[in-house]
């Protein structure tokens, strides 16, 4: 396990270079529910710009523990350059959009790794739930957010709607801007990104 974390770090480093960075590795509490779903237990967070904790399991597959790694480190360099600061006013789009990011970066260093929640987006994103976060994009109240990370049975967001959302925006945006470095694009707001993404544009017939 610290061969593996030793070798992801290094080679998110390499492309996207940071200062020193500490992992604190924790056993997973299998009685501990985050949210309603197994899904919304994360497997690490960046807690700030240089501080990361890990949270392994006896079934944790080393790419998925990379892959994870991979995915915080570049929140901490988001963190280190100022780009995610002041969280209490951070918009819903800003939110979708950080972890849009932070999962490209991911899918950059470990391409072959893709978690379970992306495989089935498009099913669960409705274009009704595309609407209502385009609408409520600027939101940074704290109920709007919990819908959709948690989900809100009455509006059918699912759960995960914002990191699936954050995602799709994010990918579209790579699509339109192949040859864009990440220190480029790591440096754009979620306005931009979304500008340059194409998503709010009306879906064709």
């Amino acid at each position: 396990m610290h061969t593996a974390i030793d070798e992801a770090l290094k080679k998110s480093a390499e492309m996207l270079p940071g200062s020193d960075k500490t992992v604190h590795v924790f056993p997973a509490n299998p009685a501990y529910t985050h949210g309603k779903t197994e899904e919304l237990n994360p497997s690490g967070m960046a807690l700030e710009q240089d501080v990361m904790v890990l949270f392994a399991t006896p079934i944790l597959l080393e790419e998925g523990l990379q892959h994870t790694i991979a995915h915080e480190y570049f929140h901490m360099i988001d963190m280190q350059r100022g780009t995610a600061e002041d969280p209490i006013n951070t918009t819903l789009l800003e939110t979708a959009v950080m972890e849009g990011k932070a999962e490209a970066f991911a899918e950059i260093i470990y391409p072959e790794s893709k978690l379970d929640w992306i495989a089935n987006a498009d099913e669960k994103i409705t274009e009704e739930t595309k609407m209502l976060f385009l609408k409520e994009k600027d939101s940074a109240e704290v109920e709007v957010w919990n819908d959709f990370y948690y989900g809100n049975a009455v509006t059918k967001v699912p759960i995960f709607a914002s990191h699936m959302i954050g995602y799709d925006i994010m990918q579209k945006f790579l699509t339109q801007h192949p040859n864009m470095p990440v220190e480029e694009w790591l440096e754009l707001t979620a306005e931009e990104v979304l500008a340059g993404s194409g998503y709010a544009e009306p879906a064709s017939n």
